[in-house]
């Protein structure tokens, strides 16, 4: 009896962590809608991949990196307007910085590369993860809890898969609504900023 009251409470216990990834997971989108409503399937593609694959990819050659970051900060108007970060994974240590808060703040460009260095080192990449998110976001669409089509959604990811998960460009109208610039870093190498 007390074995089957042990199993019965690991798996109580299983369950309610996996609908409370879940529901994590539904307030990072929820959030991203909210604040980019025209995002497209290949820009809730790119949160979920930043999200379990980070950035890699953009870290082969430092130099180049710290070049382009500082050609990018210098095309940038300044805005305080909007968040200087969002998390975009549900345990919230992934995060988009906005490069734009983070200049008007007068953020040290030297910190966010090292930010962005010891991300590409320390991330744990996880296509295991980005299949869940995804998987996650399809039950989304057929409950109705985001306004996409469940079986574009499947076509899209189908095709992803078959390429390797490649990274992704934002939509066009999403680059046309929110002009993006940002940096996607793990909160703990987040630069202080006053």
């Amino acid at each position: 009896m007390q074995k089957i009251i042990i199993v019965f409470s690991a798996t109580l216990f299983l369950f309610a962590a996996c609908v409370k990834k879940e529901a994590a997971f539904e307030k990072v989108v929820a959030a991203q809608l909210q604040r980019y409503p025209a995002m497209q399937i290949e820009d809730l593609y790119k949160l979920v991949y930043q999200a379990a694959l980070g950035n890699e990819h953009l870290m082969t050659d430092s130099a180049m990196v710290h070049d382009y970051l500082i050609k990018e900060l210098a095309s940038i108007d300044t805005s305080s307007v909007g968040p200087l970060w969002e998390e975009i994974s549900p345990d919230g240590e992934v995060v988009r910085l906005n490069l734009r808060p983070f200049k008007a703040r007068q953020g040290d460009h030297r910190a966010l590369l090292h930010a962005m260095m010891q991300t590409a080192r320390n991330f744990q990449r996880s296509p295991e993860r980005l299949e869940q998110y995804w998987r996650d976001l399809e039950q989304m669409a057929k409950s109705g809890v985001i306004a996409f089509d469940a079986a574009a959604m499947q076509s899209f990811f189908r095709e992803m898969r078959e390429k390797g998960f490649p990274a992704v460009h934002h939509s066009t109208v999403y680059a046309e609504n929110y002009a993006p610039a940002y940096r996607v870093i793990l909160k703990q190498y987040t630069p202080d900023i006053e």
